[in-house]
């Protein structure tokens, strides 16, 4: 986890349109990917945003420690196997960006540059701060009251954990959506 630290995170995403008549068959062959994706090295994490109701476009987020082991991974014959198999049922070719974590949250659209760095700085100062003054009281109680002999650690363990996963799937989304036009501005 040392190169972790020294390097930034990298997130590649990948985008399948997946032909209607086969979405049952690229689900299979997701099963067979994930499983793929966590064993190769540098792999932190994957994600799969399948497509609303009857769309065709499936998004697979993947999180390496650093850009090398990401391209790695793009470029292996263990996944140039797996899109062998499965390109019969996409519709159109296999695209992928990398992108470095901490632009990952205030990506542009194509063709728009990125935010400058202090509206990006803003506005996540503005979804941290209130979950750090509000989440380790309530979680310290909640741990206290379920675990009073509980140390003092796993409450802020869990209050890493509550404050990571509200601005990674609520705040940020939200707040990138909401200043959207002040931060493109």
């Amino acid at each position: 986890m040392i190169e972790a630290q020294q390097n930034e995170i990298a997130v590649s995403v990948i985008v399948h349109d997946v032909r209607p008549e086969h979405r049952t068959d690229y689900e299979d062959w997701m099963l067979q990917a994930t499983a793929a994706h966590r064993q190769f090295a540098g792999h932190l994490g994957t994600d799969v945003i399948r497509p609303v109701e009857s769309g065709s476009r499936y998004v697979v987020i993947l999180r390496f420690i650093d850009e090398d082991h990401a391209l790695a991974w793009l470029h292996s014959p263990v996944r140039q196997e797996l899109l062998r198999i499965a390109q019969p049922w996409l519709a159109k070719a296999d695209r992928f960006q990398i992108h470095r974590e901490a632009e990952f949250w205030f990506m542009p659209a194509m063709g728009r540059r990125a935010p400058p760095r202090w509206k990006q700085w803003v506005l996540s100062v503005v979804a941290v701060f209130p979950l750090t003054v509000i989440v380790p009281g309530q979680i310290r109680e909640l741990v206290h009251h379920l675990a009073p002999s509980a140390h003092e650690l796993l409450a802020s363990g869990v209050s890493a954990l509550t404050i990571s996963g509200l601005m990674v799937y609520l705040l940020m989304p939200f707040l990138t959506r909401v200043a959207g036009p002040w931060l493109l501005r």
